[in-house]
């Protein structure tokens, strides 16, 4: 029986189109890729509306065939197999998504544990948010500095 369901994954690895439960059962990493950018965390609504942290309102989308999805107007995102997790990624000449194992159910609480801005990057090539350990290195640092203070006035 295992072997089946080996098969079955492989087999579903190389598939190359994508389903819209797919779509909108999980959240999204998504970035600019011309230029330096925070990730922000999207998300595909069953109702065909795209919420992002960028716009104050959804935004229509649609499915453009059996692996592209277009969002309101812009440039169609062409999907594709993340070779690293069998995930999806969507792409056009200007940004980046990458499905995140993230159930859409738990976007309220990400977005309220993240902040108003959905932002959780960047990120470095191995995943490690770039900005937690940065706030991290201020605090250390800002610390230090108190304590360093502290033993002047003594």
């Amino acid at each position: 029986m295992w072997k089946l369901s080996y098969f079955e994954a492989e087999w579903d690895s190389i598939r190359t189109n994508i389903s819209i439960e797919e779509i909108t059962a999980y959240l999204w990493r998504f970035r600019f890729l011309h230029y330096p950018s925070p990730y922000f965390v999207v998300r595909f609504n069953p109702d065909f509306t795209y919420d992002s942290c960028m716009f104050t309102t959804s935004l229509p989308w649609r499915l453009a065939g059996a692996s592209c999805i277009q969002v309101d107007a812009y440039p169609v995102l062409h999907a594709s197999r993340n070779k690293e997790n069998w995930g999806w990624s969507l792409q056009n000449m200007h940004v980046r998504m990458d499905q995140i194992d993230v159930p859409c159910s738990l976007y309220a609480e990400w977005q309220a544990w993240v902040g108003l801005q959905i932002v959780v990057g960047p990120f470095s090539e191995d995943g490690e948010d770039l900005l937690a350990w940065e706030e991290e290195e201020q605090e250390v640092e800002e610390e230090e500095e108190e304590e360093e203070e502290e033993e002047e006035e003594v």
